[in-house]
């Protein structure tokens, strides 16, 4: 324990979501998605920060091409933090903004 990275709030938030997708074996719940991508984007005009504020997914391979950029590069934490994004983004597939998400 000594070891473990201090997590904030958020990052506790979307390590329980993923446990339970992955406990049911099932894709993460919209919130989750959205607190990833909130968590991953890099600024407004980009896709995730779109998907984050409005949940839709104008295009999926613009928004699999900002998961990736830097997967190499990032902690084991958040590869799988995109991996589970994305898995969830190929089964909602393209969309528009969804009504209840902040900006949707």
């Amino acid at each position: 324990m000594e070891n473990e990275p201090i997590r904030t709030n958020i990052e506790r938030v979307i390590a329980a979501g993923i446990w339970e997708a992955r406990a049911e074996d099932a894709e993460v719940a919209d919130d989750i998605a959205r607190l990833i991508a909130s968590q991953l984007q890099q600024g407004d005009g980009t896709a995730l920060h779109r998907f984050a504020t409005t949940g839709a997914i104008d295009s999926y391979e613009r928004l699999r091409d900002e998961l990736i950029a830097d997967y190499a590069r990032l902690p084991e934490e958040r590869r799988l933090w995109v991996d589970m994004l994305g898995t969830y983004a190929v089964h909602a597939g393209e969309r528009g903004p969804v009504e209840g998400w902040p900006g949707g």
